[in-house]
């Protein structure tokens, strides 16, 4: 394995309380092209796969195999990949469910909107406060006291038993 000889190394990790070091996005790219030669050049010839970074094939190799800094670079590789990668995904991610809410919101308007209009209309054929308060205080037949009613009663279940023979006097 060489060093690199191609693009600056990115900055170093900031310590505690330190503001970190935003590297270029030309940098990032350049550093992660040269890892990607760096790989594939140290994985020319390879007749077995590269073990994942910390699995126990991974610890029982020896530290100058070129297969054990293959693995770690592929994980370096995946770590810059993710890190490049991750905010397009988040924000598309997010613009996505912002689309879906706006969709939804958009639908529940809809629907609402044409019950408020089924509403109105059915609401226009309908008499309004002051008609139906001038309907109930106009009677068309006097009150009745409670003896004439039970007399109406009275004889209207007279009438009925006579016609059905249900419920006469035995």
């Amino acid at each position: 394995m060489s060093f690199p000889t191609g693009p600056r190394p990115l900055p170093p990790i900031p310590g505690p309380g330190a503001r970190p070091v935003i590297p270029e996005p030309r940098q990032v790219r350049q550093t992660l092209d040269w890892l990607r030669a760096e790989h594939t050049a140290g994985r020319e010839g390879a007749t077995t796969p590269t073990p994942p970074l910390g699995s126990a094939e991974w610890c029982a190799l020896a530290d100058a195999d070129p297969a054990k800094w293959c693995a770690v670079l592929a994980a370096a590789l995946a770590w810059f990949r993710e890190q490049i990668e991750l905010p397009g995904r988040l924000l598309t991610e997010l613009l996505d469910q912002r689309d879906q809410r706006e969709q939804a919101v958009s639908e529940a308007f809809a629907d609402f909107g044409a019950a408020v209009e089924h509403l109105r209309r059915s609401c226009a054929s309908r008499p309004d406060f002051a008609e139906l308060h001038a309907r109930r205080s106009t009677y068309t037949t006097p009150a009745l006291t409670p003896a004439q009613i039970r007399a109406q009663t009275d004889a209207s279940w007279a009438r009925f038993e006579a016609r059905t023979g249900i419920g006469a006097a035995a």
